[in-house]
């Protein structure tokens, strides 16, 4: 039997993605949202922090889900030599390891895991922006330089909850029909 934190990460995911729901919704409903008032500024700060917290979260679980289920009908000793995996390739490997047979993770959803572990590593990994060259170049309606976007327009979460929610519970399917490991 093991004990893991890996739905705390979930909870805090889902629980953020919530609030980030109902600002995004209160933000865009204000007509005068390209205004730039300073209450706009500050929902639209808050609502970049919220982002980050789903993605790290939502990324945290992920990790943790994938090798907890390897840990649990694998061994550690297994998953410790899988670690250096990258979390895409986890999802592929250990899920085969532990069937027995290809788990039928779809090249969409693939490319919806890559895409979140890359946000989230260019989240965790920040870089700055030089804004120099855009300095005096820009006009009144652009207001910022595209790598300045804010983060919230980057990718749509309710995608990624789906994606997770179906590997998850896909994976628990195929487990409990497979039931090798008894």
């Amino acid at each position: 039997m093991r004990v893991s934190r890996n739905y705390t990460f979930l909870e805090i995911a889902e629980q953020a993605f919530v609030d980030y729901d109902k600002l995004k919704a209160e933000l865009m409903d204000e007509e005068t949202f390209v205004d730039g008032t300073e209450e706009q500024i500050e929902k639209a700060e808050a609502l970049d922090k919220i982002y980050i917290k789903v993605i790290v979260f939502l990324a945290m679980y992920l990790e943790a889900y994938i090798w907890d289920c390897g840990a649990t009908y694998m061994g550690e000793k297994v998953m410790e030599r899988l670690d250096k995996l990258g979390p895409l390739d986890k999802w592929v490997i250990i899920p085969r390891m532990v069937l027995g047979k290809p788990f039928p993770i779809k090249p969409h959803h693939q490319g919806y895991l890559k895409a979140l572990f890359q946000e989230r590593n260019a989240l965790i990994h920040h870089k700055s922006i030089d804004i120099r060259p855009f300095v005096g170049k820009l006009t009144p309606e652009e207001k910022y330089p595209k790598g300045l976007i804010e983060f919230w327009d980057r990718i749509d979460l309710h995608q990624y909850f789906e994606v997770m929610r179906y590997l998850t519970s896909t994976l628990n399917e195929e487990i409990e029909s497979n039931k090798k490991w008894l």
